[in-house]
């Protein structure tokens, strides 16, 4: 038989990367009593034939709706009220379980006694400039995700709904109030999917993906447009102090031992400089990006492409002018 699970999928994308990640769910040592597609693709309208096939075989019941604009949030919404499972299991087209990723999930959540457990992705990269992006934004530890997870149905009714009305920033919210409220959810032990979407992705697609993400998460009650503004402030404080630091506090003798040689310069340079280590060193190598990739010059190529992806978001947050549909 197979598990009460209901996995839920949200489209965007073209069939062919929906036949993809169903291979992988067909594909698992234990596999679901239900899959959920909410497909609001260029492809939307009918269900693929392999995918009706596969689902037959493996005595899979499959549900298709067909949305013409759903945001994820909004398709997950869906998907849950359609459900008749137990457990609840989440994916997303870019994101592929690994071969037992529901059943190590249900041992896990049985022996521990939880409402559910987190997903656990690996980003995956191939080309020296998704490698580069994954290092300097992710990492190569594993990554906590929604995708991947499972959780119990009862959880989803008290938590609430997802925000249906934003691009992205919708399952941090939702994993934020899981938290909040105290529900016993863990991160396990082990991966449970791996991330597909930076493989091929291009310098292009990149920021027009962190500007239209973030500049959809602009109403969300996030935090970064205040510690932009704090940021500011201690800088410009920073720099007043400089300034005047040796006038101050060495009355300009410059035997003193509060004189500083070119204070100023330092001043302006520091922030720069703790960025690039901060960002392009320190980052990586906390998620688990090895010296070796990062020394002698690996770590300013980080440095650039975070540096540039900051200024897309911080862009995308302070300005208002963006809509997020």
């Amino acid at each position: 038989m197979n598990a009460n699970i209901t996995v839920i999928i949200p489209s965007i994308h073209d069939h062919i990367k929906l036949e993809t990640l169903f291979s992988a769910i067909i594909a698992q040592s234990v596999a679901p009593r239900e899959v959920i597609i909410v497909d609001s693709s260029k492809d939307r309208g009918v269900c693929p034939e392999p995918i009706m096939r596969s689902c037959k075989a493996a005595d899979v019941t499959l549900i298709y709706i067909v949305v013409e604009k759903c945001l994820p949030g909004e398709a997950r919404n869906i998907g849950f009220e359609r459900s008749t499972s137990e457990w609840i299991g989440f994916l997303d087209i870019r994101t592929h379980p690994v071969s037992n990723w529901l059943e190590r999930q249900l041992n896990f959540i049985s022996e521990n006694g939880l409402s559910g457990s987190w997903g656990q992705s690996l980003f995956e990269a191939e080309s020296k400039f998704s490698i580069s992006v994954r290092d300097g934004i992710y990492g190569r530890l594993p990554v906590r995700h929604l995708p991947g997870s499972l959780v119990h149905k009862d959880l989803i009714r008290r938590v609430g709904h997802f925000i249906p009305s934003i691009r992205a920033g919708e399952d941090g919210d939702w994993m934020e109030r899981v938290s909040l409220l105290g529900e016993v959810v863990n991160v396990p032990p082990f991966v449970t999917a791996g991330y597909k979407g930076l493989i091929d992705v291009t310098a292009k697609d990149l920021i027009l993906k962190w500007f239209l993400y973030y500049g959809s998460t602009r109403s969300m009650p996030f935090h970064l447009p205040r510690k932009v503004l704090l940021w500011w402030i201690c800088y410009s404080v920073f720099i007043v102090l400089a300034f005047n630091w040796n006038g101050f506090f060495a009355a300009w003798d410059m035997d003193s031992s509060l004189y500083i040689s070119n204070v100023t310069k330092l001043s302006a340079s520091a922030p720069v400089i703790g960025y690039l280590l901060f960002r392009g060193l320190y980052l990586p190598k906390r998620r688990g990006v090895p010296f070796s990739a990062l020394l002698p010059i690996g770590f300013l190529r980080l440095s650039f492409i975070c540096l540039v992806l900051d200024l897309v978001k911080s862009y995308a947050l302070l300005v208002p002018r963006f809509r997020s549909r």
